[in-house]
């Protein structure tokens, strides 16, 4: 099967929904620097297929995550 190339969000294509949500967890030495990341929480969530016409289809999306140290 050949692959597809990405193609960005825009309208007329159903965004992905969020089916799994991991929240951030905060090593120690992430912590004590004062350093915030979110990025082996994020590549644990899952999301459904994005449909172009019905058909799933490979997208680019971008991602925002806020959250805070406390």
């Amino acid at each position: 099967m050949p692959t597809q190339t990405p193609i960005r969000l825009h309208s007329g294509i159903r965004a992905p929904q969020r089916l799994v949500n991991v929240a951030p967890a905060y090593p120690t030495i992430a912590r004590s620097a004062h350093v915030e990341a979110a990025l082996t929480a994020v590549r644990q969530w899952k999301f459904s297929p994005t449909l172009l016409n019905g058909v799933p289809v490979p997208i680019v999306m971008t991602v925002t995550v806020n959250f805070t140290l406390k």
